[in-house]
């Protein structure tokens, strides 16, 4: 949801592309989706009433969370967002799909080069982070 995302010069657009080895994105917003999904029923019903249209609708290959570091929405330090992102994750994949792991838990974190240039990572149930770069 973070405008900084949004940026061309982010490029988070296409790193999620690339990320998730497809050739486009649906992207629903919500902010603090980690924090959303975790702590505030009323926010993961309207998340998994999104996804689960996007899911009949278009039959994405795969679905992914994509949270960042810095957010006012869930705002906790980024060892903590690595860790909710990996429990969000599961817990979506788990109401959308019904088995754990459907859904990539992902983080956003600004580049240390230029600070406008947004990089991804995908995160694992021990928090270790596979970059997209």
């Amino acid at each position: 949801m973070d405008c900084r995302l949004h940026r061309p010069e982010a490029q988070q657009y296409e790193q999620l592309c690339d990320l998730l080895n497809v050739e486009d994105c649906y992207i629903a917003a919500e902010a603090g989706p980690d924090g959303a999904v975790l702590h505030d029923d009323t926010r993961f019903d309207a998340v998994v009433r999104n996804l689960t249209i996007i899911k009949k609708a278009k039959h994405p290959a795969v679905m992914a969370l994509v949270a960042h570091y810095d957010c006012a929405g869930h705002p906790v330090e980024d060892a903590q967002h690595d860790t909710d992102v990996v429990s969000a994750a599961q817990k979506l994949s788990e109401a959308v799909y019904g088995e754990p792991d459907r859904v990539i838990p992902v983080i956003a974190y600004p580049s240390t080069e230029d600070g406008a240039t947004w990089r991804l990572k995908q995160l694992h149930q021990n928090q270790s982070a596979v970059a997209a770069e």
